[in-house]
């Protein structure tokens, strides 16, 4: 009868000792034979059947102890402690297909010529590790599925790993790299050799039995119901004050065209972004593999990116428009040539050595990572996302942020400058709010949580509600742009000037900000008023 120790210290073991039959391995018996055997492997591993689903665990020399010996030849039994594998440990389970000290043949299991040790993945950095270094929980599961099907490793276009999070799969087939869960007794990995000689890694799953781990949870579609509908709405909001921007072109500073130039972005953005939403959902695999998938992945790359140039661009301008009102800037006459040049150009770069890598490395295992457009989704593959997307991203919010800690010091200083003009407190502490407002909302400040966000998921886990949330309010502030930067007096103003039509709207029904101004001079007007 056995009694397994669940202490994780083999010497404070204190429970019954089990009795231990010790066989030596029947690599030639069949499978049903080992499968049933108690063992001490030659590799000092100690193979211990679980007659419930005939499947093997592996303890390590670490993990068990013999503690006396009886009898002789084939009668001979020990007595063994063994410490269970918790279930809450960090080292990653691997399923064998074969006993440890063997390998798959052509028909059957086979010793092992030389040791085979499998190389983990961890999902978020694509480092690799070493299986002495990870120190796996090895398992043979006992394949009970009536069909299965056979990953066999070419070099190029099928690779694939045991990944850190556990029991599963890093799949590449045809750079179509994907996290894959399988139930604990679907797959198995090992080494496989044929008849020639020839070493490869395979593994073995049972059909049927394997999800995509971005799609497996049955609440997902309703969840991409929901982020599509915020994503469209918002690249709405934002069309709209591009709209009014655009039409009021010729009457707009630097800041009013440079704001124009990223709403414009940002609405391409969440468009594209709601699209491979839409595409998900009611599209096919077939789908995943078009051309259409593949063109929506690279626009919605590059609008992410030149979104960010261009908040980049709004801040450093806020920065320059304030130095300037300090009377300690020289405005140059293609400033805002530059700014084009700059929020067009560095997203096109980006975006060109992407496509590039994506064409020239099309090896799985050429050791170059590829963004892998519309192979998984409609955007950027998973693994990729932090390379191709979040560091960029990063990067630039980091500058942002720099320039709005300026600009915050240069307001603080235009504030004492202008004490003397003074209104109510009660207004003074509004108009700060609002302006401050403004440059949150510019700023994008909120993105910066989409970042951590990605950072602290946990590879194939769905995210946190509070995550959720954010990306919610991040979909949806294009309402709260529209409303400060299109429901106030100066753009309704240009916006009557150029189009008389909309003078129905009434300048007391719809200027909220009226009572925030200052008779002379404010800081709203220093953003949304200076002229160059």
């Amino acid at each position: 009868m056995w009694t397994l120790l669940t202490e994780t210290d083999i010497h404070s073991c204190s429970s019954p000792i089990p009795i231990l039959s010790l066989t030596p391995i029947l690599i030639e018996s069949p499978e049903k034979v080992w499968r049933h055997t108690t063992a001490l492997l030659e590799n000092g591993y100690l193979s211990v059947p679980n007659l419930s689903d005939e499947s093997i665990d592996y303890y390590g020399i670490d993990e068990y102890c013999i503690a006396d010996v009886h009898g002789s030849g084939e009668n001979t039994t020990a007595d063994t402690k063994i410490c269970i594998q918790s279930s809450s440990t960090e080292r990653p389970i691997l399923n064998k297909c074969c006993p440890l000290g063997t390998i798959l043949g052509e028909r059957g299991c086979i010793k092992e010529k030389d040791k085979w040790e499998p190389t983990f993945m961890d999902f978020k950095t694509l480092t690799t590790s070493s299986a002495q270094k990870m120190n796996p929980i090895y398992h043979s599961p006992w394949l009970a599925c009536r069909y299965t099907e056979m990953w066999l490793e070419d070099g190029c276009d099928t690779v694939f790993y045991p990944v850190t999070t556990r029991k599963t799969a890093f799949i590449g087939r045809y750079r179509s790299w994907e996290i894959l869960e399988h139930p604990d007794s679907a797959y198995c990995y090992d080494r496989y050799e044929n008849d020639d000689g020839i070493l490869s890694n395979i593994m073995i799953e049972c059909i049927g039995n394997v999800t995509n781990s971005e799609h497996n949870a049955g609440s997902w579609k309703f969840v991409a119901h929901l982020y599509m509908i915020c994503l469209y709405i918002g690249a709405i909001f934002h069309l709209l004050t591009t709209l009014v921007y655009l039409i009021t072109w010729t009457k707009q500073n630097v800041y009013g065209r440079t704001l124009c130039y990223c709403t414009l972005a940002l609405f391409f953005m969440q468009a594209f972004l709601g699209t491979k939403y839409f595409l998900a959902i009611y599209g096919d695999r077939e789908t995943h593999k078009s051309h259409l998938c593949f063109v929506n992945g690279v626009f919605e790359h590059y609008f992410f990116i030149a979104s960010f140039t261009w908040l980049l661009i709004l801040n450093f301008n806020l920065w320059w428009t304030f130095r300037s009102i300090e009377g300690n800037s020289v405005w140059e006459r293609n400033r805002f040539l530059f700014y084009t040049i700059a929020g067009w150009g560095f997203p096109f770069v980006v975006i060109g050595v992407s496509v590039i890598l994506d064409f020239t490395y099309k090896c799985a295992n050429s050791g170059v990572l590829t963004p892998n457009y519309g192979k998984l989704s409609c955007f950027i593959s998973p693994w990729a996302l932090g390379y191709y997307l979040y560091y960029i991203i990063a990067v630039l919010m980091m500058i942002t942020l720099i320039f709005a800690g300026m600009t915050l010091g240069v307001v603080v200083n235009y504030q004492k400058a202008t004490g003397h003009v003074v209104a109510s407190k009660r207004a003074e502490n509004m108009r700060t709010f609002l302006l401050f407002l403004k440059l949150s909302v510019v700023m994008g400040l909120s993105w910066i949580f989409e970042v951590i966000s990605w950072a602290v998921t946990k590879d194939g886990s769905a995210s946190h509600w509070i995550w959720t949330i954010i990306d919610f309010y991040n979909t949806l502030s294009a309402i709260l742009i529209f409303i400060i930067f299109v429901c106030e007096r100066k753009t309704l103003s240009l916006l009557r000037e150029v189009l008389p039509a909309f003078n129905v709207f009434s300048t007391e029904r719809v200027d909220f900000t009226a009572t925030f101004r200052r008779k002379d001079c404010s800081l709203s007007d220093a953003i949304t008023g200076f002229e160059d």
